[in-house]
C-alpha cells in the first residue's frame, strides 16, 4: 500500500520547499479491490528534516487519469461498503499515545438516487500509532455518521461524530464537512473526504474514504 516518490510541486510555507519529499503514502483502496478509485492518508516526517513539523492530509477521489461518472443514476437506490482511514488529534489529551493517532474503520453508505442523497456511517474504528497500522490497535473512537446530497456525480454534506465514546478519544460533538464523488461507468465505486472539529474535547478529525457496490 506503501507509495514513494511523491514530492511537493508548490507550496506557500516556508517550511516545506518545492521537492520535499513525502515521507509516505499509503493508499488502501487495493485492500477493497477498487478499480475506478483511490483514496488514503499521507505525511511529511519530522524525520525529514529536523527542523520542520509533522504534516498530514488524506485523498480521496478517482484514480489517476479517471473522471467521475457520467451514467450516476437518476431514480433508485444503492448500497455501498468499503473503508475509512485518516487522523484523530486531541490538544493536551494526556493519553499515553500522545494527541495524534491513525484509524481505519468500516464504511456503509445507501444512495438514494431518486431523492438525491446519502448517507451512512464509519463504524468499528480502530485507533494506531501513526505509522504502525499493521500493529494491534491502542484503542476506539466514536462511529462517524456521512450524511450528503447528489448533485451529477458530486456529493456534498456534513460528518457528524456519533454520541457513543471510543475507548481511547472521545469526539461527540465534534462536526464538519463532506465531499466526494461517484466513479466508474456506472457509478460503481464512491470516494471523498471529510473533516470534523470541536466538541466536548475539541477533537479534530481528518478522513477518506473509499467503497464499492456489491458485485452483481
Amino acid at each position: 500500500m506503501t507509495i514513494a516518490g511523491y514530492e511537493i510541486s508548490a507550496s506557500t510555507d516556508t517550511a516545506i520547499v518545492p521537492g520535499t519529499a513525502v515521507a509516505h503514502s499509503n493508499n488502501f483502496a487495493p485492500v477493497l479491490k477498487l478499480q475506478y478509485t483511490d483514496f488514503g492518508e499521507w505525511t511529511i516526517d519530522p524525520s525529514t528534516s529536523a527542523a520542520r513539523p509533522l504534516y498530514l492530509g488524506t485523498y480521496g477521489g478517482g484514480k489517476p487519469g479517471v473522471a467521475p461518472s457520467t451514467s450516476v443514476p437518476t431514480s433508485g437506490s444503492a448500497t455501498f461498503s468499503g473503508a475509512a482511514v485518516g487522523y484523530v488529534s486531541q490538544p493536551n489529551s494526556g493519553k499515553s499515545i500522545g494527541d495524534l493517532a491513525t484509524f481505519y474503520g468500516a464504511l456503509g453508505l445507501t444512495a438514494n438516487f431518486a431523492a438525491g442523497t446519502i448517507s451512512g456511517d464509519v463504524t468499528d474504528i480502530e485507533v494506531y500509532e501513526v505509522g504502525k497500522t499493521s500493529s494491534p490497535s491502542v484503542g476506539s473512537i466514536n462511529n462517524i455518521r456521512l450524511s450528503g446530497t447528489i448533485s451529477g456525480a458530486n456529493i456534498s454534506g456534513t460528518a457528524t461524530a456519533g454520541p457513543s465514546s471510543g475507548s481511547l478519544y472521545n469526539t461527540f460533538g465534534s462536526s464538519g464537512q463532506l465531499t466526494g464523488g461517484f466513479f466508474g461507468p456506472a457509478a460503481q465505486e464512491v470516494a471523498g473526504t471529510f473533516a470534523l472539529s470541536g466538541g466536548t474535547n475539541n477533537v479534530s478529525i481528518i478522513g477518506a474514504f473509499g467503497a464499492s457496490q456489491p458485485a452483481p
